[in-house]
């Protein structure tokens, strides 16, 4: 089926693209947007700067950490590869990513973006379970049709990574990033699973503590009748995981 590639979106591309002067009349409302004005962002979301943006990515292999993960893959023969962005709630890292989706899709299969809900909450910690959420449910799909499976944590927040090991240990994905030199670093995977008796037991048999710390992690969630582990987390596990070869 090919390679499957699942990135985490930070905002080092608009904040090149200003250092370069690449942005033109843009400049002065990007800076605004990266010192935390979500009100002066509106204003960018137009065809006019995305595509700037996206030509600057395009035009610059090295110009953000994601861009450079993923070219590195390219050149080391990872085709064909799917790409799927995971952006959180902030302007400025949706512009990122719909400038990378733009960029990239003229040399691979760009599946989308996801914004995931993460600042905008006030909550950290639920902003760390919807990424996991949304993580999960897009790289079991992934998996279960046959896909080789990456995380990329090159992009984004220290949180974000946290997340993107959590999700790849539990699916058997790999984690991958590219140094600042450009080499490409593929870890082996580390294997982490929850027994079946406990995906498939009572809840309310288990230890409270150990409920708690799974729902922190977003491994479970409230649902109509209670705490329920998340349906990708089911799914993945009765489809089976991929083979633990590294």
């Amino acid at each position: 089926m090919g390679y499957f590639l699942g990135i985490t979106v930070g905002v080092s591309l608009l904040r090149n693209a200003l250092s370069s002067d690449a942005l033109g009349d843009y400049s002065g409302v990007v800076g605004r947007v990266l010192q935390g004005s979500e009100d002066s962002a509106y204003v960018l979301f137009n065809d006019d700067f995305v595509s700037r943006l996206s030509d600057f990515a395009c035009g610059n292999p090295r110009c953000c950490a994601e861009a450079s993960l993923i070219w590195s893959m390219l050149e080391k023969g990872f085709k064909p590869l799917t790409l799927e962005f995971f952006s959180t709630d902030t302007n400025a890292a949706e512009l990122c990513t719909m400038a990378l989706a733009r960029c990239f899709s003229r040399h691979v299969n760009v599946a989308g973006y996801v914004r995931v809900r993460f600042f905008g909450g006030g909550d950290l910690m639920r902003g760390f379970v919807n990424l996991v959420d949304a993580l999960g449910r897009e790289l079991s799909n992934y998996l279960m049709r046959g896909f080789e499976v990456f995380i990329g944590i090159s992009g984004g927040m220290k949180i974000e990574v946290v997340a993107s090991v959590l999700v790849a240990s539990i699916l058997g994905a790999r984690l991958v990033y590219v140094s600042e030199s450009g080499e490409l670093v593929i870890l082996p995977r580390l294997p982490l699973s929850l027994r079946r008796e406990v995906l498939e037991g009572d809840l309310a048999s288990l230890p409270g503590d150990l409920l708690e710390s799974l729902e922190s992690l977003g491994l479970l969630r409230r649902g109509a009748s209670g705490l329920e582990f998340p349906r990708w987390l089911l799914d993945f596990t009765r489809g089976g995981r991929p083979s633990a070869r590294t």
